[in-house]
């Protein structure tokens, strides 16, 4: 696991899944990417999945498998926290080997820690902005503000707690 040290330059952060997104991204740190942002990238050796009883994904290793995504630059520590807040402690900041360009790079990547288990399912980006991002960035938008007053674990809970309840009021307004 890499450790978030203040005042030490950060790696590049690759996104794979719904962190691509630059609403929810944006939501999540709290200042607004651009495309410029952003460089494409691919992650050999790895495939996309469910992560089981999730909307969101996890990687787990595959040898032929490729998972394409974007590099996100210039992030700091407090952006790291942020995210990995967002993330709580079912992931964990790891350093993988990508290609961007076909040449090799090091970035970070939030792995799962063990407390998620992978499905068979293969998870799509495109299928997740019509059907989970609404409620990914509501989320976001009531987690986020709960920065720096709960452990990783507790807002994991509550994170929970909180996506219920806005499922539940979306399943009453349609």
């Amino acid at each position: 696991m890499t450790e978030i040290k203040e005042g030490v330059p950060m790696k590049p952060v690759f996104v794979f899944g719904t962190l691509m997104d630059l609403d929810l991204f944006s939501a999540i740190i709290s200042k607004n990417l651009t495309p410029e942002d952003m460089t494409p990238a691919i992650a050999k050796g790895w495939k996309r999945v469910v992560a089981a009883g999730k909307s969101y994904p996890m990687l787990v290793p595959s040898p032929d498998g490729e998972v394409h995504g974007f590099i996100i630059h210039n992030l700091d520590s407090d952006d790291l926290a942020k995210m990995q807040f967002y993330e709580t402690d079912e992931y964990q900041l790891t350093s993988i080997a990508l290609q961007v360009d076909d040449q090799p790079i090091e970035a970070q990547v939030y792995l799962n820690s063990g407390r998620l288990t992978a499905s068979d399912q293969a998870w799509s980006f495109d299928d997740w902005k019509a059907n989970g991002k609404a409620l990914a960035v509501a989320v976001a938008s009531q987690v986020m503000p709960l920065f720096g007053q709960y452990s990783l674990r507790e807002i994991d809970i509550i994170y929970d707690r909180i996506e219920e309840q806005l499922m539940a009021e979306l399943a009453a307004a349609a």
